[in-house]
């Protein structure tokens, strides 16, 4: 093959004389784009598909590395194309040589992968198409990445692109079964995992993307346990924690009980709170847990499955957070105190509302109701009416909003509504 700039030579003196000669693919691609880009605007479906394929062929040949990620992102009308010119477009990005393929940027990548995907017409054969070019992508990116030589850059592109390809993956599953990375791409981001130079919170990004995955590779579950351990980051250290934690059901809770003697608070975290409090009840009767305050979340649904004893500690240690000379309880312990009366979630017992009254900051009394709101199903206006009840002063629209309330449709909000008794006037 003659060098670059004989053949550039030879196409300019041909394309003088017949301007029509696919010769012109050999010129620079800054020469060509705009013609190549005219083309991909014809109303013929065959002309708009041989632009785009010779817009890419142009950028792949051209020595700037650039030129192809330009191409790819002068390319958005191609993602919206016919389907069988959209399949030709992602095939040629897929057959791209190794140096085009790493010189796009992930963001334009994730541009590519967003539109495909969110077309209201697509096909599984163009989301098939768009996971054989990030397949190879990934492949790149690893193989560039797994070099001894590589760059914290190049590392930390490899872990970006996994990341990108992994939620497509997971988006793509339900459409060509691929719910679970293939052997070669789960042994490669295990070796890009495994390098030390690896930071923490890019580590943590790639491990978040693994799902089910993460139980294969037992050295990234390592490093995982190790950051939870010497984390410096408290965040890191969360999430180091939720993403250690989960995974395999076997071993989970040998797990949670090497992690609570090291850090109680993670206890907390909502994810590790939903396991203990619905999964692996028997921990809560670790010393490290019940001496957590505030108390590890417990729903109403959760707290009704505990044994006996466990709802009498919980109670009683909620009313102990309750001590009139304690300063007014946050949402959270609001939260404590409605898991308090499971036992009936659809009413809220004078008891409770004392405490609420007694303890609560009157500038966010609005936001209590909203949240109670929320957490019984009960509407703002009863809330307020009990509120009326314990303040002992009725209004005429109190009244009167109490008798429609009575004859609401909600057969838990008109017997709610007849529990409550206004004082006499």
């Amino acid at each position: 093959m003659l060098p670059f700039a004989d053949r550039v030579a030879v196409a300019r003196d041909r394309l003088a004389r017949r301007p029509e000669d696919p010769e012109m693919l050999a010129l620079p691609y800054a020469e060509v784009r705009d013609t190549l880009l005219a083309l991909t605007r014809s109303h013929r479906a065959g002309q708009r598909e041989a632009g785009w394929l010779a817009l890419l062929r142009s950028a792949m040949l051209d020595p700037d590395g650039a030129a192809f990620a330009d191409a790819i992102g002068r390319a958005g009308r191609a993602w919206t194309d016919q389907h069988e010119v959209q399949r030709k477009v992602l095939d040629r990005l897929a057959a791209a040589p190794a140096r085009n393929v790493d010189a796009v940027p992930v963001p334009l990548v994730a541009a590519v992968v967003h539109a495909t995907l969110t077309r209201p017409d697509g096909a599984p054969r163009s989301r098939q198409h768009l996971d054989d070019w990030l397949g190879r992508t990934l492949a790149v990116a690893l193989a560039a990445a797994n070099r001894p030589d590589a760059g914290a850059a190049t590392v930390d592109r490899a872990a970006e692109v996994f990341r990108q390809y992994a939620r497509t993956v997971r988006g793509l599953g339900r459409w060509h079964d691929a719910p679970c990375l293939r052997p070669p791409v789960r042994a490669a981001v295990s070796c890009l995992a495994g390098r030390r130079d690896l930071d923490d919170r890019t580590l943590l990004g790639v491990a978040a993307q693994l799902g089910p995955d993460l139980d294969a590779l037992p050295g990234l579950r390592d490093r995982l346990h190790g950051i939870v351990l010497r984390g410096a980051d408290a965040e890191s250290v969360r999430e180091a924690a939720r993403l250690w934690v989960g995974g395999a059901p076997a071993d989970r809770a040998e797990r949670l009980r090497a992690l609570l003697p090291h850090d109680p608070a993670l206890a907390r975290e909502p994810e590790i709170a939903r396991l203990l409090t619905t999964r692996h009840t028997d921990l809560l009767d670790l010393p490290e847990v019940r001496s957590l305050r505030p108390l590890v979340p417990a729903t109403p649904a959760a707290l009704r499955a505990w044994r006996p004893a466990q709802r009498r500690w919980f109670r009683q240690a909620f009313a102990d957070l309750l001590d009139p000379t304690a300063p007014p309880p946050d949402l959270a312990l609001w939260d404590h105190l409605l898991a308090a009366t499971a036992d009936r979630p659809h009413r809220i017992d004078p008891y409770t509302w004392r405490a609420l009254h007694d303890h609560a900051d009157p500038t966010r009394f609005p936001a209590v109701l909203t949240h109670l709101e929320r957490h019984t199903g009960l509407t703002a206006t009863l809330l307020w009416l009990r509120l009326a009840t314990i303040q002992g002063t009725w209004t005429a629209l109190q009244l009167h909003r109490l008798d429609t309330l009575r004859h609401h449709p909600d057969p838990d909000i008109r017997e709610a509504a007849h529990d409550v008794r206004p004082a006499p006037r």
